[in-house]
């Protein structure tokens, strides 16, 4: 099975090394993959952009997309996570940190992934990935500077239980060990507002399928669970 992976601009099969990857020779390949994030570069011709890998007849999945949880995430695309501080001097005694002041903003996520869902089901896009549901190493906490939370793509915000290493080697960062989730107190993590938005269009698209809409789904998306 062959298949091309945006972005890299690589693809996988036992043939690889032999092929060039030319859109002109897309007959070769059984369907294409890409990681696909908008940003405020692309933001305009992002769909544009989207039907380059629509156009040749092949089955198209977004295998990546997604956007932070902080205001000006969504400019920010796939590069959204860089607002964690990487120059810490002493690891030992530091914990991680953000890079500047940034201000939590669910809605924006949610507003993001809602908007590439429906282009992309508009688009007849075959299936999509959101990116992603938990990132227990980015815990969140009431202190936005260790607020790591803000620098993920998850759809739920994890709490400090299940830091591993990162909780032993930092005993005294402000994420709290033994907080688990309101909405599923036996979780240790609670859901963002994006993952109420993404439920809800997962929903629409089912209400709509068991009406007297067409029968044939304009994309048929799934959940990346990581």
């Amino acid at each position: 099975m062959f298949c091309i992976q945006g972005r890299a601009q690589t693809f996988s099969a036992r043939e690889a090394p032999t092929f060039k990857l030319r859109m002109a020779h897309l007959r070769r390949f059984d369907f294409v993959s890409i990681d696909l994030y908008r940003d405020a570069l692309i933001r305009d011709r992002f769909s544009d952009i989207l039907g380059r890998y629509l156009a040749h007849g092949r089955p198209v999945a977004i295998t990546e997309f997604g956007c932070c949880t902080y205001r000006g995430a969504a400019d920010a695309g796939g590069r959204g996570f860089a607002i964690l501080d990487y120059s810490i001097g002493d690891r030992d005694s530091t914990p991680p940190r953000l890079n500047g002041n940034y201000l939590r903003d669910e809605p924006e996520q949610a507003r993001e992934l809602t908007e590439m869902l429906t282009i992309f089901g508009n688009a007849d896009v075959d299936a999509t990935f959101v990116m992603t549901f938990v990132t227990p190493l980015n815990p969140y906490s009431d202190d936005p500077v260790y607020d790591l939370d803000m620098a993920s793509y998850s759809l739920v915000k994890s709490y400090g239980s299940r830091l591993g290493p990162l909780g032993t080697t930092y005993p005294q960062a402000p994420w709290d060990r033994d907080r688990f989730g309101t909405t599923h107190p036996d979780m240790p993590w609670e859901p963002k507002t994006s993952f109420t938005a993404v439920a809800r269009y997962y929903a629409a698209q089912e209400t709509r399928l068991r009406g007297d809409q067409p029968t044939i789904h304009p994309g048929r998306q799934s959940q990346n669970n990581q």
